[in-house]
């Protein structure tokens, strides 16, 4: 091999050395900023996860303190001497206030459900009805008491809950 041969391939060597080099720096750069994204793209996700994780908590919290105020609205209507009308619709304001206000925002369907049950059942016990009895406002006050219980123990979730909940595991 000659010298001007010789120093051709060597000439070509370095260059091709040089460009490899450079396409080498290039794609660790490309690879750094894509793992960049990728690990920003994952903390998104689970600062949001967080998020819902907490709004979640509070909002059960929420439910279990209105659940809480609706048992101990029930617990006085029941406590009232069933003869004395008077009584019992005063005894029936907090329920009533609880029933039109804060209970309807945060309430499930099947809450909302089982509050208008006893409601109707105490508005026909007070309104005289022939269709309730003393003993069936106590059963529905009994009946919304013990399942406001079990919700504000995570027990018996509703349809939507137990939805989210197989959605989330997946």
């Amino acid at each position: 091999m000659t010298d001007e041969e010789h120093n051709f391939y060597d000439t070509l060597h370095k260059w091709t050395a040089l460009v490899f080099t450079i396409a080498s720096i290039f794609v660790g750069i490309w690879q750094f900023n894509k793992g960049q994204i990728a690990t920003k793209e994952l903390e998104m996700d689970k600062l949001a996860e967080t998020d819902k994780i907490q709004r979640d908590e509070k909002i059960w919290l929420d439910k279990r303190k209105e659940y809480a105020k609706v048992g101990y609205a029930i617990g006085e209507i029941l406590e009232v001497d069933p003869n004395n009308k008077l009584a019992m619709l005063k005894a029936a304001k907090k329920f009533r206030s609880l029933y039109f206000g804060a209970s309807i925002l945060i309430a499930d369907e099947e809450v909302s459900i089982k509050m208008t049950s006893f409601y109707e059942t105490f508005q026909n016990y007070v309104d005289d009805s022939q269709f309730s009895d003393y003993s069936e406002l106590v059963k529905e006050g009994e009946k919304l008491h013990d399942f406001l219980n079990k919700r504000s123990l995570g027990l018996g979730n509703s349809k939507s809950e137990k939805k989210d909940t197989k959605k989330s595991k997946n």
